[in-house]
């Protein structure tokens, strides 16, 4: 796996240790990010694979850096950024969908109301 100097900087600044980089890339599920870019994150499957890999006391050792996230080029499969997903965020942002619940119901709510349909 080939690392940016980004990605390398932003895994130290939110504490993602790098050998836990390859086992997101290895395990991890796979989501497009536009772009010619991939999001790879722990969703069910991938968190499933991973316990059937190094066991279910690690997951829960572990359990905070299972919110983590790398944007990987498609073409030569070098990790571009890392990250950590926020509570109540969902990995369709990286394609332009919404952010959260809230800005899904904020964006959809732009029609304007009468009081009489209170």
């Amino acid at each position: 796996m080939r690392l940016s100097n980004h990605a390398q900087v932003r895994a130290q600044q939110r504490g993602i240790e790098i050998p836990f980089l390859y086992l997101l890339q290895e395990f991890g599920d796979t989501q497009d990010a536009g772009a010619g870019c991939v999001v790879r994150f722990f969703g069910c499957k991938g968190k499933t694979r991973l316990e059937a890999a190094v066991g279910l006391n690690y997951l829960k050792k572990h359990s905070e850096d299972l919110r983590a996230y790398i944007i990987e080029c498609r073409e030569t499969h070098s990790v571009v950024t890392a990250g950590k997903l926020r509570k109540n965020s969902r990995v369709s942002h990286f394609s332009g969908r919404c952010k959260s619940k809230s800005d899904y119901f904020r964006r959809n709510s732009g029609r304007k109301r009468s009081w009489s349909s209170f």
